[in-house]
Protein backbone atom coordinates (compact mmCIF):
# COMPACT_ATOMS: atom_id res chain seq x y z
CA UNK A 1 0.00 0.00 0.00
CA UNK A 2 1.50 3.36 -1.02
CA UNK A 3 1.81 6.30 1.36
CA UNK A 4 -1.22 8.15 -0.05
CA UNK A 5 -3.52 5.22 0.71
CA UNK A 6 -1.96 4.71 4.13
CA UNK A 7 -2.55 8.34 5.08
CA UNK A 8 -6.19 8.11 4.01
CA UNK A 9 -6.47 4.91 6.03
CA UNK A 10 -4.94 6.71 9.05
CA UNK A 11 -7.51 9.52 8.70
CA UNK A 12 -10.35 6.96 8.75
CA UNK A 13 -9.05 4.47 11.34
CA UNK A 14 -5.98 5.09 13.51
CA UNK A 15 -6.43 8.88 13.51
CA UNK A 16 -9.98 8.80 14.91
CA UNK A 17 -8.90 6.19 17.47
CA UNK A 18 -6.09 8.51 18.60
CA UNK A 19 -8.48 11.45 18.83
CA UNK A 20 -10.78 9.43 21.09
CA UNK A 21 -7.81 8.55 23.32
CA UNK A 22 -7.10 12.27 23.64
CA UNK A 23 -10.60 12.82 25.01
CA UNK A 24 -12.47 14.17 21.98
CA UNK A 25 -16.13 13.19 22.12
CA UNK A 26 -18.88 13.09 19.51
CA UNK A 27 -20.23 16.48 20.62
CA UNK A 28 -16.88 18.25 21.14
CA UNK A 29 -16.08 21.58 19.53
CA UNK A 30 -12.44 21.56 18.46
CA UNK A 31 -10.16 24.27 17.13
CA UNK A 32 -7.43 22.94 14.84
CA UNK A 33 -5.02 25.88 14.89
CA UNK A 34 -2.65 25.81 11.93
CA UNK A 35 -4.62 22.93 10.44
CA UNK A 36 -2.52 22.76 7.27
CA UNK A 37 -3.78 20.09 4.90
CA UNK A 38 -6.25 18.89 7.52
CA UNK A 39 -5.13 15.38 8.44
CA UNK A 40 -6.12 15.80 12.08
CA UNK A 41 -9.31 17.72 11.27
CA UNK A 42 -10.46 14.91 9.00
CA UNK A 43 -9.65 12.30 11.64
CA UNK A 44 -11.76 14.25 14.13
CA UNK A 45 -14.62 14.62 11.64
CA UNK A 46 -14.87 10.86 11.49
CA UNK A 47 -15.89 10.61 15.16
CA UNK A 48 -18.15 13.64 15.53
CA UNK A 49 -21.91 13.55 15.84
CA UNK A 50 -24.30 16.23 14.60
CA UNK A 51 -23.51 18.53 17.54
CA UNK A 52 -19.73 18.26 17.20
CA UNK A 53 -17.65 20.66 15.13
CA UNK A 54 -14.10 21.32 13.93
CA UNK A 55 -12.98 24.90 13.39
CA UNK A 56 -10.03 24.52 11.00
CA UNK A 57 -7.80 27.61 11.01
CA UNK A 58 -4.79 28.36 8.83
CA UNK A 59 -3.11 31.55 7.66
CA UNK A 60 -2.35 30.13 4.19
CA UNK A 61 -5.40 30.36 1.92
CA UNK A 62 -3.82 28.10 -0.72
CA UNK A 63 -3.28 25.26 1.74
CA UNK A 64 -6.69 25.80 3.33
CA UNK A 65 -8.33 25.60 -0.11
CA UNK A 66 -6.47 22.40 -0.95
CA UNK A 67 -7.66 20.88 2.34
CA UNK A 68 -11.23 21.92 1.62
CA UNK A 69 -11.12 20.54 -1.93
CA UNK A 70 -9.86 17.12 -0.88
CA UNK A 71 -12.16 16.72 2.11
CA UNK A 72 -14.87 14.21 1.26
CA UNK A 73 -17.10 15.36 4.13
CA UNK A 74 -18.75 18.76 4.35
CA UNK A 75 -20.52 18.50 7.70
CA UNK A 76 -19.05 19.34 11.11
CA UNK A 77 -16.33 21.65 9.86
CA UNK A 78 -15.78 25.38 9.47
CA UNK A 79 -12.79 26.76 7.56
CA UNK A 80 -11.24 29.98 8.79
CA UNK A 81 -8.34 31.85 7.19
CA UNK A 82 -6.42 33.90 9.69
CA UNK A 83 -3.50 34.33 12.03
CA UNK A 84 -3.54 33.96 15.79
CA UNK A 85 -4.29 37.62 16.33
CA UNK A 86 -7.29 37.45 13.94
CA UNK A 87 -9.21 34.91 16.02
CA UNK A 88 -12.03 36.37 18.10
CA UNK A 89 -12.26 35.41 21.77
CA UNK A 90 -15.74 33.97 21.20
CA UNK A 91 -14.26 31.20 19.05
CA UNK A 92 -12.06 30.06 21.92
CA UNK A 93 -14.84 30.48 24.47
CA UNK A 94 -17.24 28.18 22.59
CA UNK A 95 -14.70 25.40 22.09
CA UNK A 96 -13.78 22.46 24.32
CA UNK A 97 -10.45 21.58 22.80
CA UNK A 98 -7.65 23.26 20.85
CA UNK A 99 -5.06 21.43 18.77
CA UNK A 100 -1.66 23.14 18.52
CA UNK A 101 0.18 20.61 16.39
CA UNK A 102 3.56 21.50 14.89
CA UNK A 103 2.99 25.26 15.09
CA UNK A 104 4.56 26.46 18.36
CA UNK A 105 8.19 26.53 17.18
CA UNK A 106 9.68 29.64 15.65
CA UNK A 107 8.83 33.26 16.37
CA UNK A 108 5.18 33.07 15.29
CA UNK A 109 2.65 32.49 16.70
CA UNK A 110 3.41 34.00 20.09
CA UNK A 111 2.46 31.08 22.33
CA UNK A 112 2.90 33.11 25.50
CA UNK A 113 0.31 35.61 24.28
CA UNK A 114 -2.03 32.78 23.28
CA UNK A 115 -1.81 30.94 26.60
CA UNK A 116 -2.28 34.15 28.57
CA UNK A 117 -5.46 34.80 26.59
CA UNK A 118 -6.72 31.23 26.98
CA UNK A 119 -6.16 31.24 30.73
CA UNK A 120 -8.67 34.08 31.04
CA UNK A 121 -11.47 32.91 28.75
CA UNK A 122 -11.61 29.12 28.45
CA UNK A 123 -14.26 27.00 30.14
CA UNK A 124 -13.44 24.39 32.85
CA UNK A 125 -11.96 21.13 31.52
CA UNK A 126 -10.88 22.83 28.29
CA UNK A 127 -8.01 20.84 26.75
CA UNK A 128 -4.95 22.45 25.22
CA UNK A 129 -3.38 19.71 23.10
CA UNK A 130 0.22 20.26 21.98
CA UNK A 131 2.18 18.13 19.51
CA UNK A 132 5.62 19.76 19.40
CA UNK A 133 8.18 19.18 16.67
CA UNK A 134 11.29 21.17 15.66
CA UNK A 135 12.28 21.37 19.33
CA UNK A 136 15.58 23.05 18.46
CA UNK A 137 13.69 25.98 16.93
CA UNK A 138 11.57 27.09 19.89
CA UNK A 139 11.84 30.66 21.20
CA UNK A 140 11.77 31.88 24.79
CA UNK A 141 9.85 34.90 26.07
CA UNK A 142 12.60 37.21 24.78
CA UNK A 143 12.37 35.68 21.31
CA UNK A 144 15.73 33.93 21.60
CA UNK A 145 16.07 30.55 19.95
CA UNK A 146 16.39 27.77 22.52
CA UNK A 147 16.47 24.00 22.32
CA UNK A 148 13.39 22.65 24.08
CA UNK A 149 12.40 19.24 25.42
CA UNK A 150 9.07 17.76 26.48
CA UNK A 151 9.96 18.44 30.11
CA UNK A 152 10.85 22.06 29.37
CA UNK A 153 7.50 22.56 27.62
CA UNK A 154 5.67 20.94 30.55
CA UNK A 155 7.52 23.12 33.08
CA UNK A 156 6.83 26.24 31.04
CA UNK A 157 3.12 25.40 30.84
CA UNK A 158 3.09 24.82 34.63
CA UNK A 159 4.54 28.31 35.12
CA UNK A 160 1.74 29.75 32.99
CA UNK A 161 -0.95 28.02 35.07
CA UNK A 162 -1.57 24.81 33.15
CA UNK A 163 -1.22 21.21 34.30
CA UNK A 164 -0.37 18.16 32.20
CA UNK A 165 -3.53 16.04 32.02
CA UNK A 166 -2.12 13.20 29.94
CA UNK A 167 0.57 12.33 27.41
CA UNK A 168 -0.09 10.06 24.46
CA UNK A 169 2.36 8.82 21.83
CA UNK A 170 1.63 8.24 18.14
CA UNK A 171 1.27 11.88 17.07
CA UNK A 172 2.36 12.04 13.44
CA UNK A 173 4.36 14.79 11.77
CA UNK A 174 3.10 15.03 8.17
CA UNK A 175 5.68 17.59 7.02
CA UNK A 176 7.75 15.19 4.86
CA UNK A 177 4.61 14.08 3.04
CA UNK A 178 4.04 17.66 1.89
CA UNK A 179 7.63 18.28 0.81
CA UNK A 180 7.82 18.30 -3.02
CA UNK A 181 11.55 17.56 -2.81
CA UNK A 182 11.09 14.46 -0.67
CA UNK A 183 7.99 13.21 -2.47
CA UNK A 184 9.66 13.63 -5.89
CA UNK A 185 12.10 10.91 -4.92
CA UNK A 186 9.26 8.44 -4.52
CA UNK A 187 10.88 6.66 -1.60
CA UNK A 188 8.90 7.99 1.38
CA UNK A 189 6.94 5.39 3.33
CA UNK A 190 4.28 6.09 5.92
CA UNK A 191 6.55 4.49 8.52
CA UNK A 192 9.21 7.14 7.74
CA UNK A 193 7.05 9.97 9.09
CA UNK A 194 8.25 11.39 12.40
CA UNK A 195 6.23 10.41 15.47
CA UNK A 196 6.03 12.37 18.73
CA UNK A 197 4.19 12.66 22.02
CA UNK A 198 0.98 14.64 22.32
CA UNK A 199 0.76 16.67 25.54
CA UNK A 200 -2.71 17.55 26.85
CA UNK A 201 -2.99 20.40 29.35
CA UNK A 202 -5.83 21.80 31.46
CA UNK A 203 -5.98 24.90 33.63
CA UNK A 204 -4.42 24.20 37.01
CA UNK A 205 -7.10 23.59 39.61
CA UNK A 206 -9.67 22.28 37.15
Amino acid sequence: MDIHKKIKKWEKNDGPKLMRELGIKTDSIIIDMGCGFGHYSIAIQNILGKNGKVIAIDKDQRILSMFKDRNELSDNIEYFKGKLEDIENSIYEDADFILLYDILHGASPDRFQLFEKLSKIIKPNYIISILPFHLSNFRDREGKKKKYSYNKIINEMNEMGFTLDNKISKGIHFEKYHSPHIMSKGTLNFEDLEVGDILNFILSGN
